[in-house]
């Protein structure tokens, strides 16, 4: 890579090597790059600032920093999606100082982070929280799906637009995720790795971390269809045919086609349908 000034005003280059040759890495500060062909391949942290007081970081690769560290007032450093950055002694982020770490991108605090800036994290935060009095902000995922998929629509809504930001959500946000039923379907529960979560259909709660939820739908039982026999059976109040489909869900009237005794007048009495005599 060209690394500027070099000699005579011309780029520079750098490389790092490690014990045996093998591939070093390495933290440069530098006023330019004019050339970043295979910068995919690099492996370190590179800061870039033509004002000279104001440098503006990159992590490339999977790095570690084993030595203390400070992120100086007003410079800016970003572990973009693909890289990681361990800290594993103290890592100081100065008043007006900005840590990022992007959406796909890794911070490993195995040591102190002290952050007195701001810090972003839209990527993964592992090992130890960040510690001090600056402006930390940390966003989650909070994904949701319907199983079985043709069982309702699931949805994910803030309760504060502001505090989302391409599916990600500000740590302590309230969000709802909601549930609704296709026809056919009744909604059961919401579930998060095969654990309940909530048997309500819409379910509120602060996000604090990643959550990946599934609304499960249970299929409606097909609505029964009453078969009826050929003979009558009666009591006092009245004559039915019984409903003779296996488990016929209905209450006893419901299941059976009832109907009042007919009787040609007053003095007679046998019923005309079913021969009940009263």
């Amino acid at each position: 890579a060209g690394i500027g000034n070099g000699t005579d005003g011309k780029s520079g280059t750098f490389s790092t090597t490690g014990p045996n040759g093998t591939l070093g890495k390495a933290v440069i500060y530098t006023n330019s790059i004019s050339d970043t062909t295979g910068s995919e391949a690099w492996s370190g942290i590179v800061f870039v600032g033509e004002n000279r007081n104001i440098y503006t970081g990159t992590v490339y690769g999977d790095i570690t920093l084993n030595k203390n560290f400070t992120l100086e007032s007003k410079d800016t450093l970003t572990v973009p999606a693909g890289s990681s950055l361990t800290v594993a002694k103290t890592f100081t982020v100065e008043n007006n100082a900005n840590l990022i770490v992007e959406d796909g991108g890794k911070l490993d605090n195995q040591g102190t982070i002290t952050n007195s800036g701001t810090a972003t994290i839209k990527g993964t935060l592992t090992g130890n929280d960040i510690e001090g009095q600056g402006t930390t902000t940390v966003w989650y995922t909070v994904t949701v799906a319907a199983d079985p998929a043709a069982g309702g629509t699931v949805a994910v809504t803030p309760e504060n637009a502001a505090d989302e930001e391409n599916g990600q959500y500000k740590s302590g946000t309230n969000v709802t995720v909601t549930a609704i039923p296709n026809k056919g379907y009744t909604f059961v529960a919401w579930q998060e790795s095969q654990n309940p979560a909530s048997t309500e259909n819409s379910y509120t709660f602060a996000v604090t971390g990643n959550r990946v939820l599934t609304a499960v739908f249970e299929a409606d039982a097909p609505p029964h269809t009453h078969t009826y026999g050929e003979g009558w059976k009666c009591d006092e109040t009245g004559h039915w045919k019984e409903c003779t489909a296996p488990n016929c869900p209905a209450s006893d009237k419901g299941k059976k086609n009832f109907e009042d005794h007919t009787y040609d007048n007053a003095a007679d009495t046998t019923c005309d349908v079913c021969g009940h005599t009263r």
